[in-house]
């Protein structure tokens, strides 16, 4: 209840409320997606609105929360607490519903492989995985070596 997240993903939804309202919308298609903690967001906005029909994320941030306490390396995220565990992108990936695609960048230390993995592995909806070499966070090289898994 005290934890920043929990609003922010309030917020994110109140918003994708709002969008639904607009006549723009064509009542059939919404498209969550983003990058590090936008994909956190997308993934928990999917998850909690049925109306969401794909996920596409890059670099997804806040995945398996307490990997570091079992000897893998941190990256860049809040020390483990319990009251996380629900925010945290794997628990959530495990609810989602629609296709997802998740860019994972191989030499990232903020958003580790390690910790995309256990969220592609939590997903249990249509996905797919794609592994860019040599990019980091923020870096995305320019010869773009990558490699895709369909499943």
């Amino acid at each position: 209840m005290t934890t920043y997240f929990r609003n922010m993903m309030i917020r994110n939804l109140i918003a994708l409320k709002y969008l639904k309202s607009l006549p723009e919308w064509n009542k059939k298609d919404i498209i969550s997606a983003g990058g590090s903690q936008g994909a956190l967001q997308a993934i928990t906005v999917a998850v909690h609105d049925s109306d969401v029909t794909e996920v596409i994320t890059d670099r997804p941030w806040f995945c398996d929360l307490n990997s570091s306490n079992e000897g893998y390396l941190r990256g860049w995220r809040p020390d483990f607490a319990e009251g996380l565990r629900y925010f945290d992108t794997v628990a959530q990936g495990m609810h989602l519903e629609c296709p997802i695609t998740i860019i994972c960048h191989l030499g990232d230390d903020c958003c580790r492989p390690k910790t995309v993995m256990a969220l592609y592995n939590s997903v249990k909806s249509d996905k797919k995985i794609k592994f860019v070499q040599s990019a980091r966070h923020s870096y995305f090289p320019p010869e773009n070596e990558e490699i895709s898994a369909d499943f």
